[in-house]
């Protein structure tokens, strides 16, 4: 791991090939600094150092259940998207595909009329967001001001993103409680 952290926001990675902790097991310690939450990964949690090195291998996700198994697999053609390519060169043959369609109006009278009415209605929606911004460190490592400042800058940037995107009808805090 480059610079020994992670950011995420509010991300939880699964990978089914490391060993399983039982129920309950720490796999490390969190705490706050300012407005960030800090996980300090205990020795191992995250299984081997080098579960992603990726040279001559794929991560391959198969969906099993209502979850995936995740597979480290040497890397090898799929013929399923057709033959191998030799060289970097490529050459379509087929024009783009284009599509040509009467246009439909629809109004939002249709689109109640086929759905039925929004629930919960706008003036009882959700209007205000909560989300965490996760800086994990590896065993022993502390996260550096540099890597702090960015992360609120980052924090900073997704409430104002999330505002913006939503019309400035809604707000996201990202600040622990």
């Amino acid at each position: 791991m480059s610079g020994k952290w992670l950011l995420g926001i509010t991300v939880c990675l699964c990978a089914a090939a490391q060993p399983r902790f039982g129920t309950g097991h720490s796999i490390g310690t969190v705490s706050t600094e300012g407005n960030l939450i800090v996980m300090t990964l205990n020795e191992g949690a995250l299984g081997r150092a080098n579960l992603f090195d990726l040279a001559g291998r794929t991560v391959r996700f198969t969906r099993k259940g209502s979850g995936y198994t995740i597979e480290n697999r040497p890397l090898a053609w799929d013929p399923e998207f057709g033959s191998e390519l030799s060289g970097p060169q490529v050459t379509l043959r087929r024009p783009r595909p284009r599509s040509r369609a009467e246009r439909t109006k629809v109004t939002i009278e249709d689109v109640i009329a086929a759905e039925g009415p929004r629930l919960p209605d706008v003036a009882h929606a959700q209007k205000k967001f909560y989300t965490g911004i996760v800086v994990v460190m590896e065993h022993g490592a502390k996260p550096s001001r540099e890597l702090i400042e960015r992360a609120n800058g980052i924090r900073e940037r997704w409430m104002d993103y999330w505002e913006t995107v939503t019309g400035h009808r809604a707000s996201m805090t990202a600040t622990p409680r």
